[in-house]
């Protein structure tokens, strides 16, 4: 009798335990919590109003963040839940809606604000090409040196960010503005998200007439990573860089950049 008992214990023992374990993987698939989703919508709506007012920094270091970022590392299929797979920030409809009517001049933040509290941020800025000189520049520059203007497109889906960059090299003279060369470094993903199919080109290498923009492009596949590696949502994103030649006098090229991401 009493060993009819044991084994009774036992057995139980063992189906409270895949009981439980059952309820874990149900959980799992089924996705977050509804006070997991109520947290994360949270915290995107304050990580937005820092955006607003610039600290960007402080974004990072929020604990939320990391916190997500780990949960989402140790079960990946948590990725498969619509509040990560279907954002606004990642709806191309919603998306191109709101780039249709952003043109981003130089030294210009532009926050991009989706419905559900995902956003972009737009910056553009341009620097002289000299180690010894940190300031942005607006409108004008000395002839015969060469700046580099950088558009950056920044997705936060919270607790995700990616940041796609255009980099235009160009050398003002006499004649008119030049670009040299373009490139995409700085681009970065964190898991999830993955950017690939990068490639950036020329479009118009000069202006030498008032009026007249040197051009550069830049494409740039977006991806949002399932547990199995395929991508769940793809979208393409397709960044342009103008220098619009705006005058000259004795001594300075002026000159206005300009950017837009479709």
């Amino acid at each position: 009798m009493k060993r009819i008992s044991k084994l009774l214990s036992i057995g139980i023992i063992l189906l409270s335990f895949a009981s439980t374990t059952y309820a874990s993987e149900i959980n799992t698939k089924q996705g977050l919590l509804s006070d997991q989703k109520q947290e994360i919508l949270s915290a995107r709506k304050e990580a937005l109003e820092l955006a607003k007012e610039g600290r960007f920094n402080e974004i990072e270091k929020m604990p939320i963040l990391k916190k997500y970022r780990k949960l989402i590392e140790q079960n990946p299929t948590l990725l498969n839940d619509e509040f990560f797979t279907k954002t606004d920030v990642a709806n191309d409809k919603k998306v191109k809606e709101k780039l249709s009517e952003i043109t981003v001049k130089n030294d210009e933040t532009v926050i991009v604000e989706m419905e559900d509290s995902t956003f972009a941020v737009i910056t553009m800025e341009t620097k002289k090409n000299d180690s010894q000189s940190a300031q942005t520049l607006s409108s004008n520059g000395s002839y015969g040196v060469q700046y580099t203007t950088t558009s950056s497109y920044s997705i936060w889906n919270f607790p995700f960010d990616t940041v796609m960059k255009l980099n235009t090299t160009f050398t003002t003279s006499q004649t008119g503005i030049t670009i040299n060369s373009t490139d995409a470094s700085g681009t970065t993903a964190n898991f999830p998200d993955n950017i690939s199919n990068i490639s950036t080109s020329i479009i118009q290498a000069t202006a030498t007439s008032i009026g007249n923009k040197a051009s550069s492009k830049g494409d740039y596949q977006y991806n949002l990573f399932g547990t199995n590696g395929v991508a769940i949502s793809t979208r393409w994103y397709n960044a342009t860089t103008n220098i619009s030649l705006d005058g000259f006098d004795l001594y300075y090229i002026y000159y206005t950049p300009s950017t837009t991401w479709k």
